[in-house]
């Protein structure tokens, strides 16, 4: 969250920051260096370029190469989303307890994760903390969780296919960024091919009972064939955790790496004749050839065969507690070979290993739409399982001002009680009944009973089914919550018991 004004001054990180050197947070970049996009927004919002150019800075300084993928900054606009402040949210335990410390299961995203995918929990987390307040979004959220559960065998297979794709967005970030390494290429070249399954499932669905949103998430899909095949045609089975560790791409793919690979493959072919020449002209069965970065090759002789050394040809190199390490002219000269061909080899395949990367650069804006509409997919798979599981029904939502629920169900106690969970009724009606005054003695759940009532209606208007028999919600522009009790409902304790 952020208010700007114009671009800062000089003194901008002294005033707000004192004491904080300028090395460490650089002075703002100007709007005119800002990167187009960026540039754009403060045209038709000139209060963000303050904070925008300070933002830019401590990227560039930080992260330069991220910049560029940073999604363009947007107005935030409670227009079209519930309104839901930090204190409700906590009130709520919506996404964190109210308890410090408490463990997992007590907040309503514990109990809804059935997400498989990084970026679906990430997109569930957004929907349930920020529901919406328009009744055609939420009815095109529900439509797609109704259709996953009226079509025979679809969501098992939907959310088999979303296992197979990784953090498509912070993939592309890490790469971009030259964070990651040859496993993150290979793992979004999997991932793709689970983009790819996943799209061919979808489009194996009849045309005309898809609903708009699924269709569009489908149409949002792409598995980047070129590049998917390119990563699949190149990247070695078995990758490497670093890129100098060698080992990246296949031989086959690479004329240069193939000739380089047998030039190498030959001179280690050479060292091994040369160890077994060198064992028989001595009589030193135990001869071998090791090799260390301080030394490079060498032949090791232990103590008790010293004395078969033969001193004109071998020149001593290293001398140990256990023996003697000797070099000789042809192994200096086949050490040389090996090291040219080794790092003539490092050499061709980081220079095609930065080529991938680029290839996967130019690819990251699509990238990140498709972990995009991976991630909404995820979530709305969710909740059809969530459905599916726990007999939620699909609440009717509309645009008027009333609120009933009949033999509703706290959607995070209901999965720690079970059946010795009591279902609650609750009817509000702008019209009349617009207030209700509850009392009861300590631990009758009167908290409990007025949280389920704003649960339930964060859950219909982030377009998920709800526990309840029936369920009908009157959009709800805003929810608030005053709450000056500190209960403890993971653990069955009332504020009275807690304090």
């Amino acid at each position: 969250w952020a208010t700007g004004g114009p671009v800062p001054s000089e003194g901008f990180w002294e005033e707000r920051l004192p004491g904080v050197r300028r090395s460490v947070l650089p002075p703002p970049v100007s709007v005119a260096d800002l990167p187009s996009a960026w540039s754009r927004f403060v045209v038709t919002q000139p209060s963000a370029a303050g904070v925008l150019g300070s933002l830019a800075a401590y990227v560039r300084t930080s992260e330069p190469r991220v910049l560029v993928l940073v999604n363009p900054p947007r107005m935030h606009q409670n227009a079209g989303r519930m309104g839901l402040d930090a204190k409700t949210l906590r009130h709520l335990e919506i996404s964190e307890p109210m308890s410090p410390g408490a463990g997992r299961g007590r907040t309503l995203l514990d109990a809804m994760d059935e997400t498989v995918t990084p970026q679906g929990r990430r997109r569930l987390t957004s929907w349930i903390t920020a529901p919406l307040a328009d009744p055609v979004a939420i009815e095109e959220r529900l439509d797609v969780v109704g259709y996953c559960l009226d079509a025979p065998g679809l969501l098992p297979k939907v959310r088999e296919a979303l296992k197979g794709v990784g953090d498509l967005s912070r993939l592309a970030s890490r790469i971009l960024a030259r964070r990651g390494g040859p496993r993150d290429l290979g793992a979004l070249g999997r991932s793709l091919d689970g983009v790819l399954r996943l799209r061919t499932l979808l489009n194996e669905l009849p045309p005309g009972a898809v609903p708009s949103l699924l269709g569009d998430l489908r149409n949002s899909l792409d598995p980047l064939d070129t590049l998917r095949r390119r990563l699949g045609a190149t990247l070695s089975d078995d990758l490497p955790v670093l890129p100098g560790q060698g080992g990246m791409l296949r031989s086959e793919a690479f004329p240069r790496l193939r000739e380089l690979r047998a030039l190498q493959d030959g001179a280690l072919a050479a060292l091994t004749a040369l160890e077994r020449r060198e064992a028989e002209a001595s009589g030193i069965r135990s001869l071998k050839v090791g090799y260390n970065q301080v030394f490079g090759y060498y032949l090791e002789v232990s103590r008790s065969q010293l004395e078969r050394v033969p001193a004109d040809r071998w020149h001593r190199k290293q001398t140990l507690a256990q023996g003697e390490r000797y070099t000789t002219e042809d192994l200096t000269a086949l050490e040389a070979t090996i090291l040219q061909a080794r790092e003539s080899l490092r050499e061709a395949e980081m220079d095609l290993y930065e080529g991938l990367l680029k290839e996967v650069d130019a690819q990251a804006p699509s990238v990140q739409a498709t972990g995009e509409a991976v991630a909404s997919l995820d979530a709305l798979a969710t909740f059809a399982q969530l459905a599916r599981l726990r007999r939620w029904v699909r609440p009717k939502v509309l645009d008027h001002g009333r609120i009933r629920i009949l033999e509703g169900r706290h959607p995070v106690l209901e999965t720690t009680l079970g059946p010795a969970y009591v279902p609650n009724d609750l009817e509000l009606d702008r019209a009349g009944g617009r207030l209700l005054l509850l009392t009861g003695p300590n631990m009758a759940g009167k908290s409990t009973y007025m949280r389920q009532a704003g649960l339930l209606v964060v859950l219909s208007q982030a377009g998920s089914f709800v526990p309840a028999r029936y369920a009908e919600v009157g959009v709800v522009s805003s929810l608030c919550t005053r709450m000056g009790f500190t209960d403890d409902q993971g653990r069955g304790k009332s504020s009275f018991m807690v304090e």
